[in-house]
């Protein structure tokens, strides 16, 4: 009898302790979101007390680069400001009038080089619209190009091409592909991200053209060829499938 309360004790502990952490990955999920390093929609007052200044850190501006960045922020600032209003006046139910305005100041302050305020920005807008592919692709862009966190921005960039509808596969399959064959060095990722991409998009052929790319770029002769012959078939104008084929048959 003793024997078996003391297994009904340690399930009882077992089971509290995975309670207690589903418990914890809930909060932890409402307060970062189900993407990733999102921010909570409760973060708004903070967030905007935190763009209502604007500094200039990027060296790489002339003066009259500057001088447009501050008219600029000028503008979206009242913007943002107008906007939020206008929320708590509906009674804070719809976040879609914030959408732009955190957007747009996301990018002001990116140039800019307030790159911390950018993130903050670009997160909020991303919880307001997960379905959105701008604030993916931006997040993605920044992450990359300016935050050096190459990982983090593949992530966004893989969130991006899931979109439906989407303008700018070309552009996210080309920055995935820089992130993980030059810099993550994940090449069995990549192909598995490319081999997907073309097979959902298959008028997309510049996805068909980038893994022809990293066929060739990695010493897989026969794939290469067979993609780009692909490539060719699907748009007979294909200069890149035909310089590729000639370079790839000598």
């Amino acid at each position: 009898m003793s024997k078996l309360t003391a297994v009904h004790k340690v399930l009882i502990i077992v089971v509290l302790v995975a309670v207690a952490g589903l418990v914890v990955n809930a909060i932890y999920r409402n307060k970062t979101g189900s993407g990733v390093g999102a921010v909570s929609l409760n973060d708004r007052e903070k967030i905007i007390a935190d763009l209502q200044t604007f500094e200039i850190t990027n060296t790489q501006l002339d003066e009259l680069g500057k001088e447009r960045l501050f008219d600029s922020f000028k503008l979206q600032k009242d913007a943002l400001n107008k906007a939020n209003q206008e929320f708590t006046k509906q009674g804070g139910t719809s976040y879609a009038g914030l959408y732009w305005p955190f957007l747009n100041m996301g990018s002001l302050n990116r140039d800019a080089g307030n790159l911390k305020k950018a993130e903050e920005a670009y997160l909020f807008a991303n919880t307001i619209s997960p379905e959105a592919f701008v604030p993916l692709g931006d997040l993605g862009d920044l992450y990359f190009r300016y935050l050096k966190d190459y990982k983090k921005g593949a992530a966004y960039y893989e969130q991006a091409i899931a979109i439906k509808d989407n303008p700018y596969l070309e552009t996210y399959y080309s920055e995935l592909y820089e992130l993980y064959h030059f810099w993550i060095k994940d090449d069995a990722r990549l192909e598995s991200l490319l081999i997907d991409g073309s097979t959902k998009h298959p008028d997309e052929t510049n996805i068909l053209a980038l893994l022809g790319r990293l066929y060739k770029e990695t010493g897989r002769k026969d794939k290469a060829i067979e993609t780009f012959q692909e490539l060719l078939f699907k748009k007979p104008d294909s200069q890149v499938a035909k310089d590729a084929l000639a370079e790839l048959k000598q």
